[in-house]
């Protein structure tokens, strides 16, 4: 039996403006709703380093199975934040 994935949509507001990223438990960073909050707001905050307000608007968890055709990560990752 495969482990579910837990995946996690965060909608912050970056000054002023509604960004939403999509992360996963697949992405080390990445264990609870707590840990998908905190990398995307460090996301944006490199992401975008000219922002001034980085607010926090709601986060939405759910889980899927692994589709073993997809590759290691459920969404594509374009930046890593150290």
């Amino acid at each position: 039996m495969t482990k579910e994935i837990t995946c996690f949509e965060v909608r912050l507001e970056v000054d002023g403006r509604i960004k939403q990223i999509s992360l996963d438990t697949t992405m080390p960073e990445v264990s609870n709703w707590n840990t998908a909050v905190t990398w995307a707001i460090a996301y944006f905050k490199v992401k975008e380093p000219e922002a001034t307000h980085v607010d926090f608007v709601d986060v939405s968890e759910y889980t899927v199975q692994p589709n073993s055709e997809s590759g290691s990560y459920i969404y594509p990752a374009s930046l890593m934040v150290h």
